[in-house]
């Protein structure tokens, strides 16, 4: 892992609620989710400057990593531990609900979850995240 460690997870969900997965998951598994987390969260495009070609962060003259990145990295963790996938997800982008015995499903194009796009499972990650993020919907022409 590059930008996280054991042992701020473990004092991060230390102090919030409902982390059950992450609590009672192997050392194997925690660390399994923290290096999927932090490596997909890598890969998003963020806007700004890398200060150094190797690195992602810190950007834009800073010397640090957002705390609301990292905190984004554990998040979608746990959401891993949860057993939420983001590529099953993509296929209840627009349902809004469902019902089992009647097999009926209510599709609405207008139910927002960016965060799928981006292959993240947890939209409290997506939430810190998207400041950091440019905008899919934009580009730049760069003058020769």
């Amino acid at each position: 892992m590059l930008y996280l460690t054991m042992e701020a997870a473990e004092i991060y969900f230390s102090a919030r609620l409902n982390v059950d997965e992450w609590t009672f998951a192997s050392l194997e598994d925690k660390t399994k989710a923290l290096n999927m987390s932090e490596k997909n969260i890598l890969r998003l495009p963020f806007s700004g400057l890398q200060n150094a070609a190797d690195a992602v962060f810190p950007r834009d003259g800073e010397d640090a990593i957002p705390e609301q990145v990292t905190d984004a990295m554990y998040e979608e963790a746990l959401s891993l531990l949860s057993g939420k996938d983001s590529t099953k997800n993509l296929t209840d982008l627009h349902v809004r609900d469902s019902s089992f015995a009647g097999f009926s499903t209510t599709v609405d194009p207008n139910i927002d979850r960016p965060w799928l796009l981006y292959n993240l499972t947890s939209p409290i990650a997506w939430q810190w995240l998207a400041p950091y993020l440019i905008d899919p919907r934009t580009f730049a022409v760069k003058q020769a």
